[in-house]
C-alpha cells in the first residue's frame, strides 16, 4: 500500500491526490447491500446462502440492518464485497488509484478532475451503500505535501530513534570511563572512537529491552503532545508495545485517553 503510493505520488507529480477515508466503515456497513453483492456475484445460485448471512447479522445487530462485526476473517470478506463495488466505480474514472481496506488514495493530474471526483464518488457512496467520507479524513492535497506527510515509515522511524537513545547511552557510558583522566596524560593513549563503539554494540546488545521501552515512551509522548495526533504511528507503537511487552505506554495512555480516539 505505501509502495504503491509512493510510486503514483512519484508518477502524477506535479498533480493531486484524493485521501479518503469512510466513517465507521464496518458498523455502518448495509447488511441488506451485502446480501444484494451476494445474489448478484452468484448469478442466483447463492440466493438461500446471502439471505442466511443477511438474517444471521441482522440478529447479531438486534435486528437493526448495519454493521458486520469487527475482527472475524468472514468480516474481511464481506467488507472487500462492499468497496470491490466501490473500487469498480473509481475505475470509471481515467486515473490510478490504490487502497486498503477502506483508506483509499486517487490520483489525478488536475485538481478540477480531483474535485469532480470525490464529489461523484461522494454521493455514489450514500447513495449505493449509505457511507459516508469522514469530513476530518477526507481531503485533497498536492502529490508534493501527500508525499511529506502520508509516506513515512514508521519502522525507520522507531529504528532511528533507538539507535539515537543508543548512541546517547554510550556517550554518557564514555564520559563516566573517562571522567578521571587528566586531559593531558602522556604515556597513555586511549582511541576514544574505538571505545565508543565497543561501548555502544555492548549497550545495544544487552540493553535492547531498556532502548525499546524508552524509545517508544518518548515517541508516543512527543506524539500524543504534538497538536496534530499521529495515529498511525501510535498504532504502530502500540503493537509493538504489546508484542514485546513493553508496559510504559499504559500510563500515557490512561491519562490522555480521549485523544487516542479518531
Amino acid at each position: 500500500f505505501l509502495s504503491r503510493s509512493e510510486e503514483l505520488a512519484k508518477k502524477y507529480e506535479p498533480g493531486f491526490v484524493i485521501i479518503a477515508d469512510i466513517t465507521d466503515f464496518y458498523n455502518q456497513i448495509y447488511t441488506h447491500r451485502v446480501q444484494n453483492l451476494i445474489e448478484e456475484a452468484g448469478e442466483g445460485a447463492c440466493d438461500e446462502q446471502a439471505t442466511a448471512i443477511e438474517r444471521f447479522l441482522s440478529g447479531l445487530n438486534k435486528k437493526t440492518s448495519r454493521g458486520i462485526p469487527v475482527g472475524p476473517a468472514p468480516s474481511i470478506i464481506l467488507a472487500e464485497l462492499i468497496m470491490a463495488d466501490i473500487d469498480n466505480k473509481i475505475r470509471t474514472y481515467p486515473n490510478d488509484f490504490v487502497r486498503y481496506v477502506d483508506d483509499i488514495r486517487i490520483f489525478f493530474k488536475k485538481r478540477k478532475d480531483a474535485v469532480y471526483a470525490l464529489h461523484e464518488l461522494t454521493q455514489y457512496l450514500y447513495s449505493n451503500h449509505r457511507l459516508v467520507f469522514s469530513g476530518e479524513k477526507t481531503k485533497i492535497q498536492s502529490t508534493e505535501r501527500f508525499r511529506e506527510r502520508y509516506l513515512r515509515d514508521e519502522q525507520k522511524e522507531e529504528n532511528v530513534a533507538m539507535l539515537a537513545k543508543a548512541e546517547e547511552l554510550a556517550l554518557e557510558k564514555l564520559e563516566e570511563l573517562f571522567e578521571d583522566v587528566p586531559p593531558y596524560n602522556y604515556g597513555f593513549y586511549y582511541d576514544y572512537d574505538e571505545e565508543y563503539e565497543r561501548i555502544l554494540t555492548e549497550i545495544m546488545d544487552s540493553n535492547q529491552f531498556q532502548i525499546l521501552s524508552t524509545t517508544y515512551y518518548e515517541l508516543f509522548k512527543k506524539s500524543i503532545a504534538s497538536p496534530t495526533v499521529d495515529y498511525v504511528l501510535l498504532r504502530h507503537l502500540l503493537r509493538k508495545a504489546a508484542k514485546y511487552r513493553v508496559r510504559n505506554l499504559v500510563p500515557l495512555v490512561l491519562d490522555d485517553f480521549e485523544r487516542m480516539l479518531p
